[in-house]
């Protein structure tokens, strides 16, 4: 649909979501950054990012209007569980991290 002068106004009062998310995204990232130094396990940082970033997500996703956003399952919309999917892969992908360095240390005390 085409509107000459612009958008159409609203009176709905909304949550800034995108600061919300912005904010959210700056302390994840200076939290990962201070932790860098201290993270001796190849893949943990990523692993941390990504469920930190789908949990932020999923949270940030109750605040916005659920407008052309159906419930799929569970009564959660898209982005939620897409959101959900990441922060098990960061889950998961941190569990086999931690255990392939396990594995290289114990290899090679071995040796």
């Amino acid at each position: 649909m085409s509107f000459p002068d612009g958008v159409v106004p609203t009176v709905a009062l909304v949550h800034p979501t995108p600061l919300y998310e912005a904010a959210a995204s700056l302390l994840l990232f200076a939290a990962l950054r201070a932790a860098r130094t201290r993270l001796r396990v190849p893949g943990i940082t990523a692993s941390m990012y990504l469920a930190a970033s789908g949990l932020l997500r999923f949270a940030v996703e109750f605040l916005r209007r659920p407008e052309g956003r159906p419930d799929r399952w569970l009564g959660l919309r898209d982005a939620q569980i897409v959101s959900l999917a990441l922060a098990l892969a960061g889950t998961v992908l941190a569990a086999v991290s931690v255990v392939r360095s396990a594995r290289e240390k114990q290899a090679d005390t071995d040796t």
